[in-house]
Protein backbone atom coordinates (compact mmCIF):
# COMPACT_ATOMS: atom_id res chain seq x y z
CA UNK A 1 0.00 0.00 0.00
CA UNK A 2 1.13 3.34 -1.08
CA UNK A 3 1.22 7.02 1.19
CA UNK A 4 0.32 10.16 -1.08
CA UNK A 5 1.02 13.90 -0.25
CA UNK A 6 -0.99 16.61 -1.36
CA UNK A 7 0.65 19.92 -1.52
CA UNK A 8 -2.13 22.81 -1.83
CA UNK A 9 -3.06 26.19 -0.43
CA UNK A 10 -7.11 25.76 -1.00
CA UNK A 11 -8.22 23.14 1.18
CA UNK A 12 -10.95 22.41 -0.80
CA UNK A 13 -8.83 21.08 -3.35
CA UNK A 14 -6.93 18.65 -0.78
CA UNK A 15 -10.12 17.39 0.14
CA UNK A 16 -11.36 16.18 -3.03
CA UNK A 17 -8.32 14.73 -4.12
CA UNK A 18 -7.94 13.41 -0.60
CA UNK A 19 -11.49 11.78 -0.97
CA UNK A 20 -11.06 10.62 -4.56
CA UNK A 21 -7.50 8.71 -3.62
CA UNK A 22 -8.84 7.08 -0.57
CA UNK A 23 -12.40 5.95 -1.95
CA UNK A 24 -10.84 4.26 -5.70
CA UNK A 25 -9.58 1.00 -5.54
CA UNK A 26 -5.88 2.06 -6.21
CA UNK A 27 -3.07 0.62 -3.61
CA UNK A 28 -3.82 4.09 -1.36
CA UNK A 29 -4.01 3.26 2.50
CA UNK A 30 -2.94 7.01 3.64
CA UNK A 31 -3.54 10.50 2.02
CA UNK A 32 -1.83 13.76 4.09
CA UNK A 33 -2.72 17.25 3.07
CA UNK A 34 -0.57 20.20 3.43
CA UNK A 35 -1.45 23.74 2.59
CA UNK A 36 2.06 25.47 2.32
CA UNK A 37 6.00 23.89 1.90
CA UNK A 38 6.94 24.24 5.63
CA UNK A 39 3.74 21.75 6.36
CA UNK A 40 5.21 19.12 3.50
CA UNK A 41 8.59 19.09 4.61
CA UNK A 42 7.34 18.47 8.20
CA UNK A 43 4.88 15.18 6.78
CA UNK A 44 8.06 13.95 4.91
CA UNK A 45 10.04 13.68 8.08
CA UNK A 46 7.34 11.86 10.01
CA UNK A 47 6.44 9.27 6.97
CA UNK A 48 7.37 7.13 4.22
CA UNK A 49 5.98 9.18 1.40
CA UNK A 50 5.39 7.79 -2.49
CA UNK A 51 4.30 10.21 -4.36
CA UNK A 52 3.60 14.13 -4.08
CA UNK A 53 0.89 16.15 -5.52
CA UNK A 54 1.90 19.80 -5.60
CA UNK A 55 0.30 22.70 -6.63
CA UNK A 56 2.64 24.61 -9.15
CA UNK A 57 1.58 28.12 -7.28
CA UNK A 58 1.67 26.98 -2.65
CA UNK A 59 3.10 29.31 -0.96
CA UNK A 60 2.67 31.88 -3.55
CA UNK A 61 6.03 30.86 -4.85
CA UNK A 62 7.27 29.05 -7.99
CA UNK A 63 7.33 25.68 -8.36
CA UNK A 64 11.42 25.97 -9.22
CA UNK A 65 11.89 27.14 -5.71
CA UNK A 66 9.28 24.47 -3.97
CA UNK A 67 10.58 21.22 -5.59
CA UNK A 68 14.43 22.53 -4.80
CA UNK A 69 13.53 22.40 -1.16
CA UNK A 70 11.64 19.13 -1.22
CA UNK A 71 14.63 17.63 -3.22
CA UNK A 72 16.79 18.61 -1.23
CA UNK A 73 15.62 16.45 1.38
CA UNK A 74 13.52 13.40 -0.50
CA UNK A 75 15.29 13.46 -3.81
CA UNK A 76 13.86 10.13 -5.25
CA UNK A 77 9.84 11.07 -4.71
CA UNK A 78 7.97 11.47 -7.68
CA UNK A 79 5.93 15.02 -7.98
CA UNK A 80 3.03 15.60 -9.96
CA UNK A 81 1.94 19.09 -10.75
CA UNK A 82 -1.18 20.52 -10.54
CA UNK A 83 -1.45 23.69 -12.63
CA UNK A 84 -4.60 25.83 -14.09
CA UNK A 85 -4.22 26.99 -17.61
CA UNK A 86 -2.22 29.80 -17.20
CA UNK A 87 0.31 28.27 -15.63
CA UNK A 88 1.07 25.19 -18.06
CA UNK A 89 4.12 26.68 -19.40
CA UNK A 90 5.88 26.91 -16.28
CA UNK A 91 4.83 23.11 -15.56
CA UNK A 92 6.03 21.97 -18.84
CA UNK A 93 9.23 23.78 -17.98
CA UNK A 94 9.34 22.44 -14.40
CA UNK A 95 8.95 18.75 -15.91
CA UNK A 96 12.63 19.08 -17.12
CA UNK A 97 14.14 19.56 -13.74
CA UNK A 98 12.33 17.04 -11.29
CA UNK A 99 8.48 16.55 -11.34
CA UNK A 100 7.38 13.52 -13.38
CA UNK A 101 3.87 15.00 -14.98
CA UNK A 102 1.10 17.81 -14.33
CA UNK A 103 -2.51 17.80 -14.08
CA UNK A 104 -5.13 20.50 -14.85
CA UNK A 105 -7.08 22.14 -12.79
CA UNK A 106 -9.75 21.57 -12.05
CA UNK A 107 -8.88 18.20 -11.30
CA UNK A 108 -10.97 15.59 -13.24
CA UNK A 109 -11.28 12.03 -11.57
CA UNK A 110 -10.73 10.03 -14.40
CA UNK A 111 -7.58 12.17 -14.92
CA UNK A 112 -6.35 11.87 -11.25
CA UNK A 113 -6.67 7.91 -11.08
CA UNK A 114 -5.24 7.29 -14.20
CA UNK A 115 -1.95 9.78 -13.42
CA UNK A 116 -1.99 8.60 -10.02
CA UNK A 117 -1.92 4.43 -10.82
CA UNK A 118 0.43 4.91 -13.57
CA UNK A 119 3.13 6.18 -11.16
CA UNK A 120 2.66 4.24 -8.14
CA UNK A 121 2.80 1.27 -10.55
CA UNK A 122 6.01 2.21 -11.76
CA UNK A 123 7.34 3.66 -8.57
CA UNK A 124 10.32 1.13 -8.24
CA UNK A 125 11.13 1.65 -12.29
CA UNK A 126 14.02 3.24 -13.38
CA UNK A 127 11.89 5.09 -16.28
CA UNK A 128 10.53 7.15 -13.36
CA UNK A 129 12.83 7.75 -10.90
CA UNK A 130 13.64 11.46 -12.86
CA UNK A 131 12.63 13.40 -15.53
CA UNK A 132 8.77 12.66 -17.14
CA UNK A 133 10.38 9.95 -19.58
CA UNK A 134 6.72 8.50 -20.28
CA UNK A 135 5.77 12.02 -21.71
CA UNK A 136 8.67 11.85 -24.21
CA UNK A 137 9.35 15.17 -22.90
CA UNK A 138 13.18 13.61 -22.94
CA UNK A 139 14.18 11.90 -25.81
CA UNK A 140 18.26 11.16 -25.52
CA UNK A 141 19.51 11.38 -29.62
CA UNK A 142 22.90 9.15 -28.60
CA UNK A 143 24.57 11.01 -32.10
CA UNK A 144 27.43 12.40 -32.87
CA UNK A 145 25.57 14.34 -35.54
CA UNK A 146 25.94 18.45 -34.74
CA UNK A 147 28.70 18.07 -32.69
CA UNK A 148 31.78 19.47 -34.93
CA UNK A 149 35.34 19.34 -34.27
CA UNK A 150 35.64 23.40 -35.13
CA UNK A 151 32.75 24.07 -32.92
CA UNK A 152 34.31 22.18 -30.10
CA UNK A 153 38.01 24.08 -30.38
CA UNK A 154 36.50 27.05 -30.68
CA UNK A 155 33.74 26.93 -27.71
CA UNK A 156 36.55 25.32 -25.89
CA UNK A 157 39.09 28.44 -26.80
CA UNK A 158 36.23 30.95 -25.97
CA UNK A 159 35.81 29.35 -22.01
CA UNK A 160 39.41 28.94 -21.49
CA UNK A 161 40.85 32.15 -22.92
CA UNK A 162 39.46 36.00 -21.88
CA UNK A 163 38.06 37.67 -24.99
CA UNK A 164 37.32 41.59 -25.04
CA UNK A 165 37.10 42.99 -28.51
CA UNK A 166 33.47 42.70 -29.85
CA UNK A 167 34.79 41.30 -33.24
CA UNK A 168 36.65 38.40 -31.44
CA UNK A 169 32.83 37.34 -30.31
CA UNK A 170 31.85 38.08 -34.17
CA UNK A 171 34.25 35.89 -35.63
CA UNK A 172 33.62 33.21 -32.77
CA UNK A 173 29.71 33.13 -33.90
CA UNK A 174 30.45 33.02 -37.38
CA UNK A 175 32.37 30.28 -37.11
CA UNK A 176 30.50 28.57 -35.07
CA UNK A 177 27.13 29.44 -36.95
CA UNK A 178 24.87 30.56 -33.69
CA UNK A 179 24.84 34.04 -30.95
CA UNK A 180 25.01 33.67 -27.45
CA UNK A 181 22.36 36.65 -26.53
CA UNK A 182 22.58 36.11 -22.53
CA UNK A 183 22.54 38.51 -21.30
CA UNK A 184 23.80 36.84 -18.33
CA UNK A 185 25.67 33.56 -17.99
CA UNK A 186 27.05 30.21 -15.88
CA UNK A 187 29.15 27.63 -16.59
CA UNK A 188 28.49 24.02 -15.71
CA UNK A 189 31.49 22.03 -15.69
CA UNK A 190 30.69 17.85 -15.56
CA UNK A 191 32.84 14.99 -15.26
CA UNK A 192 32.23 11.85 -16.34
CA UNK A 193 33.49 8.80 -14.02
CA UNK A 194 34.05 6.77 -16.03
CA UNK A 195 35.17 3.73 -13.46
CA UNK A 196 31.65 2.03 -13.25
CA UNK A 197 29.78 2.83 -16.39
CA UNK A 198 26.99 1.55 -18.57
CA UNK A 199 24.78 -1.45 -18.15
CA UNK A 200 27.34 -3.63 -17.05
CA UNK A 201 28.44 -1.39 -14.26
CA UNK A 202 31.88 -1.92 -15.72
CA UNK A 203 34.96 1.02 -16.06
CA UNK A 204 35.06 2.29 -19.68
CA UNK A 205 38.32 1.65 -20.65
CA UNK A 206 38.19 2.29 -24.48
CA UNK A 207 38.17 6.26 -25.72
CA UNK A 208 35.79 4.99 -28.39
CA UNK A 209 33.35 4.28 -25.81
CA UNK A 210 34.59 7.00 -23.66
CA UNK A 211 33.80 9.68 -26.76
CA UNK A 212 30.55 7.93 -27.24
CA UNK A 213 29.18 8.62 -24.24
CA UNK A 214 30.61 11.92 -24.28
CA UNK A 215 28.45 13.21 -27.19
CA UNK A 216 25.34 11.45 -25.16
CA UNK A 217 25.95 13.33 -22.42
CA UNK A 218 25.80 16.34 -24.85
CA UNK A 219 22.55 15.55 -26.25
CA UNK A 220 21.45 15.07 -23.03
CA UNK A 221 22.19 18.21 -21.40
CA UNK A 222 20.95 20.37 -24.22
CA UNK A 223 17.65 18.19 -24.51
CA UNK A 224 17.55 18.69 -20.55
CA UNK A 225 17.99 22.78 -20.68
CA UNK A 226 16.70 23.27 -23.97
CA UNK A 227 14.59 26.24 -22.43
CA UNK A 228 17.71 27.75 -21.18
CA UNK A 229 19.33 28.12 -24.48
CA UNK A 230 22.36 25.79 -22.71
CA UNK A 231 25.29 25.36 -25.62
CA UNK A 232 26.83 21.60 -24.62
CA UNK A 233 30.31 20.53 -25.86
CA UNK A 234 32.71 18.33 -24.51
CA UNK A 235 36.49 19.47 -23.09
CA UNK A 236 39.46 17.58 -22.00
CA UNK A 237 39.62 13.91 -20.52
CA UNK A 238 36.36 13.37 -18.79
CA UNK A 239 34.76 17.12 -18.75
CA UNK A 240 31.72 18.31 -20.62
CA UNK A 241 30.90 22.19 -20.37
CA UNK A 242 27.97 24.08 -20.62
CA UNK A 243 27.43 27.51 -20.97
CA UNK A 244 23.89 28.49 -19.79
CA UNK A 245 22.08 31.30 -21.39
CA UNK A 246 19.77 33.35 -18.43
CA UNK A 247 17.43 36.41 -19.28
CA UNK A 248 17.50 39.84 -17.43
CA UNK A 249 15.51 38.28 -14.64
CA UNK A 250 19.29 36.82 -13.54
CA UNK A 251 20.30 40.49 -12.13
CA UNK A 252 18.58 38.18 -8.70
CA UNK A 253 21.39 35.84 -9.19
CA UNK A 254 24.03 38.13 -9.56
CA UNK A 255 23.54 40.52 -6.64
CA UNK A 256 23.54 37.99 -4.84
CA UNK A 257 20.26 36.97 -3.78
CA UNK A 258 20.90 33.19 -3.13
CA UNK A 259 17.40 32.57 -2.13
CA UNK A 260 16.75 32.92 -6.26
CA UNK A 261 19.45 30.22 -6.96
CA UNK A 262 17.05 27.16 -6.27
CA UNK A 263 16.57 27.14 -10.48
CA UNK A 264 20.50 26.31 -10.70
CA UNK A 265 20.18 23.47 -8.12
CA UNK A 266 17.46 22.21 -9.56
CA UNK A 267 19.33 22.07 -13.57
CA UNK A 268 22.69 20.84 -11.67
CA UNK A 269 20.15 17.75 -10.06
CA UNK A 270 18.08 17.12 -13.56
CA UNK A 271 21.73 16.57 -15.40
CA UNK A 272 22.93 14.36 -12.67
CA UNK A 273 19.58 11.92 -12.91
CA UNK A 274 19.43 12.24 -16.70
CA UNK A 275 22.84 11.21 -17.44
CA UNK A 276 22.87 8.83 -14.43
CA UNK A 277 19.54 7.35 -15.55
CA UNK A 278 20.37 7.04 -19.55
CA UNK A 279 23.91 6.44 -19.52
CA UNK A 280 24.10 4.46 -15.95
CA UNK A 281 26.84 6.62 -14.91
CA UNK A 282 27.66 8.67 -12.05
CA UNK A 283 28.85 12.27 -12.83
CA UNK A 284 30.31 15.35 -10.71
CA UNK A 285 29.13 19.03 -11.73
CA UNK A 286 30.62 22.63 -10.95
CA UNK A 287 28.74 25.30 -11.44
CA UNK A 288 29.94 28.59 -11.67
CA UNK A 289 28.43 32.21 -10.07
CA UNK A 290 26.48 34.15 -12.69
CA UNK A 291 27.93 36.74 -14.66
CA UNK A 292 26.88 39.48 -17.02
CA UNK A 293 28.12 39.43 -20.60
CA UNK A 294 30.26 37.03 -22.53
CA UNK A 295 33.77 38.54 -21.61
CA UNK A 296 32.84 36.95 -17.90
CA UNK A 297 33.25 33.34 -19.47
CA UNK A 298 36.58 31.85 -18.91
CA UNK A 299 36.39 33.24 -15.18
CA UNK A 300 33.12 31.36 -14.73
CA UNK A 301 35.14 28.26 -16.29
CA UNK A 302 37.71 28.14 -13.82
CA UNK A 303 35.11 28.83 -11.34
CA UNK A 304 33.07 25.57 -12.33
CA UNK A 305 36.52 23.57 -13.09
CA UNK A 306 37.23 24.52 -9.24
CA UNK A 307 34.02 23.92 -8.28
CA UNK A 308 34.49 20.50 -8.91
CA UNK A 309 37.78 19.87 -7.30
CA UNK A 310 35.63 20.03 -3.98
CA UNK A 311 34.37 16.24 -4.40
CA UNK A 312 37.69 15.05 -2.66
CA UNK A 313 36.29 16.68 0.68
CA UNK A 314 32.91 15.98 0.26
CA UNK A 315 32.42 12.08 -1.33
CA UNK A 316 28.96 12.48 -0.60
CA UNK A 317 28.15 15.10 -2.89
CA UNK A 318 28.20 15.29 -6.64
CA UNK A 319 27.20 19.10 -7.17
CA UNK A 320 29.00 21.82 -6.25
CA UNK A 321 28.76 25.47 -6.43
CA UNK A 322 31.53 28.20 -6.68
CA UNK A 323 30.17 30.62 -4.04
CA UNK A 324 30.01 27.76 -1.68
CA UNK A 325 33.26 27.56 -1.50
CA UNK A 326 35.33 30.20 -2.40
CA UNK A 327 36.24 31.53 0.50
CA UNK A 328 38.21 28.54 1.32
CA UNK A 329 40.15 28.41 -1.64
CA UNK A 330 41.76 32.11 -0.95
CA UNK A 331 45.38 32.06 -2.50
CA UNK A 332 48.31 32.43 -0.18
CA UNK A 333 49.98 35.89 -0.45
CA UNK A 334 53.40 34.52 -1.19
CA UNK A 335 54.11 33.08 -4.98
CA UNK A 336 56.58 29.84 -5.18
CA UNK A 337 56.71 26.83 -7.12
CA UNK A 338 53.77 25.55 -9.24
CA UNK A 339 53.82 22.32 -7.56
CA UNK A 340 53.41 23.94 -3.78
CA UNK A 341 50.63 25.45 -5.35
CA UNK A 342 49.47 22.16 -6.23
CA UNK A 343 50.00 20.16 -2.87
CA UNK A 344 47.92 23.10 -1.35
CA UNK A 345 45.35 22.83 -3.82
CA UNK A 346 44.95 19.13 -2.42
CA UNK A 347 45.49 19.41 1.09
CA UNK A 348 42.38 21.89 1.18
CA UNK A 349 40.15 19.52 -0.48
CA UNK A 350 40.86 16.12 1.60
CA UNK A 351 40.41 15.05 5.04
CA UNK A 352 42.13 11.87 4.65
CA UNK A 353 45.28 11.71 6.87
CA UNK A 354 46.63 9.30 4.46
CA UNK A 355 45.99 11.25 1.30
CA UNK A 356 48.57 14.24 3.33
CA UNK A 357 51.16 12.02 3.67
CA UNK A 358 50.61 10.68 0.48
CA UNK A 359 50.96 14.18 -1.34
CA UNK A 360 53.57 14.88 0.75
CA UNK A 361 55.66 12.18 -0.26
CA UNK A 362 55.19 13.00 -3.51
CA UNK A 363 56.17 16.72 -3.63
CA UNK A 364 59.25 16.13 -1.50
CA UNK A 365 60.37 13.69 -3.97
CA UNK A 366 59.61 16.24 -6.86
CA UNK A 367 61.70 19.08 -5.28
CA UNK A 368 64.32 16.87 -4.27
CA UNK A 369 66.79 17.30 -6.96
CA UNK A 370 66.63 21.13 -6.56
CA UNK A 371 67.18 20.95 -2.84
CA UNK A 372 70.19 18.74 -3.43
CA UNK A 373 71.53 20.96 -6.19
CA UNK A 374 70.96 24.67 -4.77
CA UNK A 375 74.19 26.49 -3.42
CA UNK A 376 72.02 26.76 -0.26
CA UNK A 377 70.22 23.58 0.73
CA UNK A 378 67.76 25.81 3.09
CA UNK A 379 66.17 28.21 0.30
CA UNK A 380 63.81 26.42 -1.62
CA UNK A 381 62.43 24.37 1.65
CA UNK A 382 62.42 27.65 3.71
CA UNK A 383 60.36 29.71 0.33
CA UNK A 384 57.74 26.25 0.43
CA UNK A 385 57.58 26.60 4.18
CA UNK A 386 56.83 30.30 4.13
CA UNK A 387 54.05 29.77 1.52
CA UNK A 388 52.33 26.78 3.67
CA UNK A 389 52.97 28.96 6.33
CA UNK A 390 51.06 31.78 4.93
CA UNK A 391 48.22 29.12 3.75
CA UNK A 392 48.09 28.19 7.23
CA UNK A 393 47.06 31.92 8.40
CA UNK A 394 44.88 32.61 5.83
CA UNK A 395 42.80 29.66 6.56
CA UNK A 396 42.82 30.46 10.17
CA UNK A 397 41.41 33.67 8.99
CA UNK A 398 37.90 31.72 8.63
CA UNK A 399 38.00 30.89 12.03
CA UNK A 400 39.32 34.70 12.97
CA UNK A 401 42.39 32.93 14.75
CA UNK A 402 44.83 35.65 14.51
CA UNK A 403 47.71 33.99 16.36
CA UNK A 404 50.85 33.48 14.18
CA UNK A 405 51.42 29.80 15.42
CA UNK A 406 55.18 30.04 16.08
CA UNK A 407 55.18 25.95 16.05
CA UNK A 408 54.89 26.07 12.44
CA UNK A 409 57.36 29.05 11.95
CA UNK A 410 59.58 28.10 9.08
CA UNK A 411 62.34 29.70 11.26
CA UNK A 412 61.40 27.48 13.79
CA UNK A 413 61.25 24.34 11.56
CA UNK A 414 64.97 25.50 9.06
CA UNK A 415 66.70 27.28 11.10
CA UNK A 416 70.70 27.37 10.22
CA UNK A 417 72.34 26.54 12.97
CA UNK A 418 70.10 23.10 13.29
CA UNK A 419 69.58 21.28 9.81
CA UNK A 420 73.16 21.23 8.31
CA UNK A 421 72.82 19.34 5.58
CA UNK A 422 70.75 17.73 2.65
CA UNK A 423 69.05 14.87 4.21
CA UNK A 424 67.90 16.81 7.54
CA UNK A 425 66.41 19.38 5.37
CA UNK A 426 64.70 16.73 3.37
CA UNK A 427 63.02 15.15 6.61
CA UNK A 428 62.59 18.85 8.30
CA UNK A 429 60.35 19.17 4.77
CA UNK A 430 58.77 15.94 4.73
CA UNK A 431 57.43 16.08 8.86
CA UNK A 432 56.62 20.29 8.27
CA UNK A 433 54.78 20.07 5.52
CA UNK A 434 52.62 16.80 7.09
CA UNK A 435 51.87 18.78 9.99
CA UNK A 436 50.79 21.64 8.32
CA UNK A 437 48.53 19.87 6.10
CA UNK A 438 46.79 18.30 9.08
CA UNK A 439 46.51 21.75 10.30
CA UNK A 440 44.87 23.24 7.22
CA UNK A 441 42.19 19.86 7.13
CA UNK A 442 41.65 20.27 10.69
CA UNK A 443 40.91 24.32 11.12
CA UNK A 444 38.61 24.08 7.67
CA UNK A 445 36.80 20.99 9.12
CA UNK A 446 36.19 23.54 12.45
CA UNK A 447 35.06 26.27 9.66
CA UNK A 448 32.61 23.52 8.44
CA UNK A 449 31.73 22.79 12.58
CA UNK A 450 31.06 26.91 12.87
CA UNK A 451 29.19 26.93 10.08
CA UNK A 452 26.20 24.24 11.41
CA UNK A 453 27.04 26.10 14.82
CA UNK A 454 25.83 29.54 12.72
CA UNK A 455 22.83 27.57 11.22
CA UNK A 456 22.13 25.93 14.80
CA UNK A 457 21.87 29.51 15.80
CA UNK A 458 19.22 30.65 13.53
CA UNK A 459 17.28 27.84 14.19
CA UNK A 460 16.70 28.64 17.63
CA UNK A 461 16.64 32.44 17.23
CA UNK A 462 13.61 32.30 14.67
CA UNK A 463 12.23 28.68 15.33
CA UNK A 464 9.01 30.31 16.32
CA UNK A 465 8.65 32.29 13.17
CA UNK A 466 6.30 30.42 10.46
CA UNK A 467 8.11 31.38 7.55
CA UNK A 468 11.70 29.92 8.42
CA UNK A 469 12.78 27.32 6.07
CA UNK A 470 15.97 26.21 4.94
CA UNK A 471 16.51 28.78 2.05
CA UNK A 472 16.33 32.08 4.35
CA UNK A 473 18.74 29.69 6.75
CA UNK A 474 20.90 29.93 3.66
CA UNK A 475 20.26 33.51 2.43
CA UNK A 476 21.70 34.04 5.74
CA UNK A 477 24.40 32.15 5.60
CA UNK A 478 25.14 33.39 2.07
CA UNK A 479 25.34 29.84 0.76
CA UNK A 480 23.25 27.61 -1.57
CA UNK A 481 20.18 26.01 -0.14
CA UNK A 482 21.72 22.19 -1.37
CA UNK A 483 25.27 23.24 0.59
CA UNK A 484 23.41 24.54 3.68
CA UNK A 485 21.27 20.93 3.75
CA UNK A 486 24.12 18.59 2.61
CA UNK A 487 26.84 20.04 5.17
CA UNK A 488 24.00 20.42 8.05
CA UNK A 489 23.83 16.34 7.17
CA UNK A 490 27.23 15.93 7.22
CA UNK A 491 28.30 17.55 10.35
CA UNK A 492 24.74 16.86 12.55
CA UNK A 493 23.73 13.46 10.92
CA UNK A 494 20.15 14.68 9.53
CA UNK A 495 18.60 16.24 7.29
CA UNK A 496 17.85 20.43 8.66
CA UNK A 497 14.60 20.19 8.45
CA UNK A 498 13.94 17.31 10.68
CA UNK A 499 15.96 18.97 13.24
CA UNK A 500 13.83 22.25 12.76
CA UNK A 501 10.61 20.23 13.38
CA UNK A 502 11.93 17.88 16.25
CA UNK A 503 13.44 21.08 17.83
CA UNK A 504 9.98 23.29 17.57
CA UNK A 505 8.04 20.30 18.79
CA UNK A 506 10.36 19.69 21.75
CA UNK A 507 9.70 23.16 22.77
CA UNK A 508 6.26 22.80 22.60
CA UNK A 509 6.37 19.87 24.50
CA UNK A 510 8.51 22.08 27.30
CA UNK A 511 5.76 24.95 26.88
CA UNK A 512 2.50 22.51 27.24
CA UNK A 513 4.52 21.68 30.59
CA UNK A 514 5.05 24.75 31.97
CA UNK A 515 2.11 27.13 31.03
CA UNK A 516 -1.71 26.85 30.55
CA UNK A 517 -2.01 28.15 26.76
CA UNK A 518 -3.88 26.81 24.45
CA UNK A 519 -2.88 24.20 21.46
CA UNK A 520 -3.81 26.76 19.45
CA UNK A 521 -1.54 29.20 21.22
CA UNK A 522 1.40 26.70 21.60
CA UNK A 523 1.42 26.30 18.00
CA UNK A 524 1.68 29.79 17.19
CA UNK A 525 4.74 29.94 19.98
CA UNK A 526 6.24 27.42 18.29
CA UNK A 527 6.06 28.47 14.59
CA UNK A 528 3.11 26.76 13.77
CA UNK A 529 0.00 28.79 12.27
CA UNK A 530 -1.61 25.67 11.19
CA UNK A 531 -3.59 23.86 14.69
CA UNK A 532 -4.54 21.17 12.91
CA UNK A 533 -1.30 20.37 11.11
CA UNK A 534 0.79 20.81 14.83
CA UNK A 535 -1.49 18.82 16.29
CA UNK A 536 -1.20 15.84 13.80
CA UNK A 537 2.71 16.44 14.20
CA UNK A 538 2.87 16.38 17.70
CA UNK A 539 0.65 13.42 18.01
CA UNK A 540 2.75 11.31 15.25
CA UNK A 541 6.11 12.12 17.35
CA UNK A 542 5.21 12.21 20.92
CA UNK A 543 2.06 9.67 20.15
CA UNK A 544 0.40 11.96 22.49
CA UNK A 545 -1.88 14.45 22.18
CA UNK A 546 -1.09 18.44 22.54
CA UNK A 547 -3.34 18.79 25.69
CA UNK A 548 -2.35 15.49 27.37
CA UNK A 549 0.26 15.53 29.88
Amino acid sequence: MSSILVIDEDIATCEKIRSILIESELPVNQVFTAHSCTEALDYLQLANTDMLLLDINVDGTNALKLISIIHSESPHIPILLLADEQKQHLAHKTLKLGACGYLTKPIQTEQLLKEVNEFLNDKNSEAKNFGGNKRNLFQPKFTMAGVSSLRTYILNEMVSRKMEHADDFRFVFEQIGMTLSGPYFAIIVMELQWDRAGVGGEEIMLLRDRNLLKYAAVNIIEETLKEWNAVAFYSAENRVVTILQLDEDAHHYSKGKLANLSELRMIGSALFQNIQQYLRMNTVIGISSVHHGLQSLSKMYVQACKATKWRALYEDQQIFFANDHYIKDAKPAVEWQKLTVQWLDVIKKTNNETKIEQETEQLVSKIRWLVVESPDVLAIPTAIAYQVYTAVLDVGKLLHVDRQQPELHPLYWFHPDQVTNVEMVIEQLTLFLIVSGQTIKNRIAQYDERQVQQMLHIIQRDFNKAELNIQLIAEEMKLSTLYTHELFQSIKGEPIWKFIMEYRLEQARKLIAVSQLSAEQVAVEVGYSNETHFALLYHHYFKDTVTKM
